[in-house]
Parts: C-alpha cells; sequence; structure tokens
C-alpha cells in the first residue's frame, strides 16, 4: 500500500506539481495520502487518478473536504487529526507487519535526481562575462553550509531556483514566502529563529524587489545583536 504525503514545506522546498505527480504515475498507487488540502499543487485534484482512494488526515474539519468533487475526485476516507501522528503510528504498524517499501521504485527516482543534479553541475560550469553564475553561486552555499545552517528565500520568482540547489539540513531549517508569494518574510523569520535558535549560521535569500520592502529592518538586525548573512540575486539587471 505505497502512499504519498504532501504539505511538507517546512521540510522540503516548495515542489511542482509535475514533480509530486511524476513518482506516483511511475507506480500502481491505490492509495493517495495527502496531509494537506487538495490545493493548486495537484491542480485541484485533476492530477489524480479516478481509480485511486484518497485519505485526508487534517486538524482543521473544513480542509477534508475542500475542493472535494470539483474534479471528479473525493475523499475516501477523512480523518480529523494530526498528520505527524498518524504517520508514526502507521510506520509503527507496518514495522511490525515486517512491510518494505519497493526498492527498485525508490531507486527509479533516485536516479531521476540525479540525472537533474548533473544537469545542475554543467550549468553551474557555465561562463558568465557580466554577471556572476548564480546556480554556481547556489551551489557553492550548498557545498559550504554548516549543519546548523537555516535557509531563508524571500522572493516569488527567485524561489525556483534554490528549490533544486539548496537541501534543508534537517526538519524545519527551510522558510519560504509561502504558497502565493508573500513578500518581506525575511525580517520576521530570521528575528524569530535567533531568538530560538541563536547558535544557527541564518541564510536570507534575497530577490531585489523583496529585499526593497526589509533592507530598512537591518538596523533591526543590528540593534538586537542578530547577525545573518545576506545573498542578492538582482533579477533586474538582465533587464535594464
Amino acid at each position: 500500500m505505497p502512499v504519498g504525503l504532501l504539505d511538507s514545506q517546512s521540510i522540503l522546498p516548495p515542489t511542482s506539481t509535475s514533480d509530486l505527480v511524476e513518482p506516483f504515475e511511475s507506480m500502481d498507487i491505490r492509495y493517495f495520502l495527502g496531509g494537506a488540502v487538495c490545493d493548486f499543487h495537484l491542480g485541484y485534484g485533476k492530477v489524480l487518478s479516478r481509480k485511486s482512494k484518497i485519505i485526508i488526515i487534517n486538524r482543521n474539519s473544513f480542509c477534508l473536504y475542500q475542493n472535494s468533487d470539483v474534479f471528479v475526485w473525493k475523499p475516501t476516507l477523512t480523518i480529523n487529526g494530526d498528520p505527524a501522528n498518524f504517520i508514526v503510528r502507521l510506520h509503527k504498524i507496518s514495522s511490525e507487519k515486517n512491510y518494505k517499501f519497493p526498492n527498485l521504485w525508490i531507486e527509479s527516482l533516485r536516479d531521476k535526481d540525479n540525472i537533474k543534479q548533473e544537469a545542475n553541475l554543467k550549468k553551474g560550469l557555465e561562463l558568465t562575462v557580466d554577471h556572476l553564475n548564480s546556480v554556481r553561486v547556489l551551489q557553492e552555499l550548498e557545498n559550504q553550509s554548516p549543519d546548523n545552517a537555516i535557509l531563508i528565500s524571500d522572493h516569488g520568482d527567485f524561489v525556483a531556483t534554490p528549490v533544486y540547489l539548496l537541501c534543508p539540513r534537517e526538519p524545519l531549517t527551510w522558510l519560504d514566502p509561502g504558497a502565493f508569494g508573500t513578500l518581506a518574510v525575511g525580517v520576521e523569520f530570521p528575528l524569530g529563529i535567533k531568538l530560538v535558535r541563536p547558535e544557527a549560521s541564518l541564510w536570507i535569500i534575497y530577490g531585489n524587489d523583496a529585499l526593497g520592502y526589509s533592507i530598512m529592518e537591518y538596523d533591526t538586525f543590528i540593534r538586537h545583536k542578530i547577525y545573518e548573512l545576506f545573498l542578492i540575486d538582482n533579477v533586474l539587471f538582465f533587464f535594464e
């Protein structure tokens, strides 16, 4: 019984619909476990097979049925509870019954990821004349970041590049503007993080327009003795 858990943005960077769906298309998925609302990440249900049995788990009872029956999909079972607790208990039960996930499927996904990584490595080696190779810069950040690094990406479009090049060191160490690209989160996030995790190595990946909302708050960081590293992408450079 293969399952898939969504709504892991605090653990994994934002992922495109095609990247979410492709792994399930390559395997006979009979049950689909969603830890989130079936929203634009899954085309509001259009990408789900009509033959799939869908189990929705959510603390919010309203979200259990949100967008259901819009594109001929509906949950087979809804559970008004905590997805994390459910997964822990499911793992315990499956372990007791010696259930193992198919290795061939996992290896096929890993092979596809390796192909993407090789393509990105080649892009990072491309020479540039008038500007830095942003892919190379992010690759170096990935290679040099310590284990206690926390990554914050603050830009609607610029989030797309770090997604494929930067890996969170552990759960809850990747933060971004969210599904709707709400800018200027690069101020509130580091202030809160440094209060809770003062030892963390904090990186804020800014787009130039998002920085425009937040640059004046640098004084706030100094006054509270909060220090972080800024990586700023000047998107407008390519249009000026």
